[in-house]
């Protein structure tokens, strides 16, 4: 029996010293302590912060909303001459379950933005309804389906966030974010205040362009798997957008979606060789329901040809650099309603 207890007690402790050393250490900037170089940036997490403090300096006038192709968004662009302020609040792998959330997070924050400009992409629509597992992790989870009942998730999620962390992974990566401060590295991704990303994370060329050398072989693999599995679209996904659409015409906000491309030989490829085409009909299709039913304006700048897109301003095969996302950002001001 003493064995026991003194057992128990020992092991307490080291669980309390592992907990404080990761939180200390903080490699993936959950905590906010700042000490030591973030090795994954939490996007979701980091926007949460940003919005809240860019809307104590005052009324936020419009959202945009995405995935990471969406980051290079600017929103000054989207701003209508400084008369609104823009938030740009795209965050990494999301799907209609972040664009829901994160409207409903706004809300209960006090926000009602005047315009929503979402960027969507054909696997923020995936049949596998498989949430992105930083979203799980996130406050936003809790705001997927009511922007104001949050108790019953939140009085769990610090047994959540403590019992995740014991993981090889995490204090593997926490040796990891030592060893950069010792180098005096730093982490890549950085937000301005209104979350408009300084520099895309994943960039593969330097200077943001792709060549006409350049072998499309590993972004052909590495998109297939993106949208492996997928046949149609999620009806549950669809569902989530359209609860999206309905309470935003609630509140007299403006949306504008647009369907995001890839390289247009990457797309090439999967037209050619997947049921990419079928799937993009399918999301015009729905597009065209939405129009109608809840007065939304929708492009489709699948081919890059819609907005006067270059085959060069990419910073790899399926994320636009600053140059085609400015295309973009004026293409939807001068084509979409007004107000935006």
């Amino acid at each position: 029996m003493r064995f026991l207890v003194l057992f128990t007690l020992v092991l307490a402790l080291f669980c309390v010293i592992y907990y404080g050393f990761i939180q200390f250490v903080d490699p993936y900037g959950e905590y906010g302590t700042g000490t030591f170089p973030v090795l994954v940036l939490d996007s979701r997490r980091a926007k949460l912060q940003l919005l809240h403090r860019f809307s104590e300096q005052g009324a936020v006038g419009g959202l945009i909303l995405g995935s990471s192709r969406s980051l290079l968004m600017r929103p000054g662009l989207l701003s209508g001459d400084g008369e609104s302020r823009v938030f740009n609040f795209a965050v990494d792998n999301a799907h209609a379950e972040d664009f829901l959330a994160i409207y409903h997070y706004a809300l209960a924050q006090g926000i009602n933005p005047k315009f929503l400009v979402i960027g969507l992409d054909i696997a923020s629509l995936h049949s596998d309804d498989a949430h992105d597992h930083m979203f799980d992790r996130s406050e936003l989870k809790s705001y997927l389906e009511h922007a104001d009942d949050t108790s019953s998730w939140l009085s769990m999620k610090w047994l959540i966030d403590a019992k995740s962390v014991y993981t090889k992974d995490y204090l593997k990566d926490s040796f990891k974010a030592i060893w950069m401060k010792i180098r005096h590295q730093t982490p890549k991704t950085k937000f301005a205040a209104d979350g408009y990303e300084l520099q895309y994370s994943g960039a593969q060329f330097p200077l943001g362009e792709i060549g006409p050398q350049h072998d499309f072989s590993d972004d052909i693999k590495s998109y297939m798997q993106r949208i492996a599995g997928m046949r149609d679209l999620s009806p549950k996904r669809l569902d989530y957008l359209r609860q999206l659409f309905t309470e935003a015409r609630q509140h007299n906000a403006i949306v504008v979606v647009w369907l995001t491309p890839i390289h247009p030989r990457l797309n090439e490829f999967m037209i050619q060789n997947t049921n990419y085409a079928d799937l993009i009909k399918k999301v015009n299709v729905e597009a065209e329901n939405w129009v109608s039913a809840y007065g939304i304006h929708y492009e489709d700048y699948s081919d890059i040809r819609a907005f006067g897109g270059l085959e060069t301003a990419w910073d790899d095969s399926s994320h636009m650099n600053w140059r085609n996302m400015d295309r973009v950002a004026r293409a939807l001001v001068s084509e979409g309603p007004h107000g935006l």
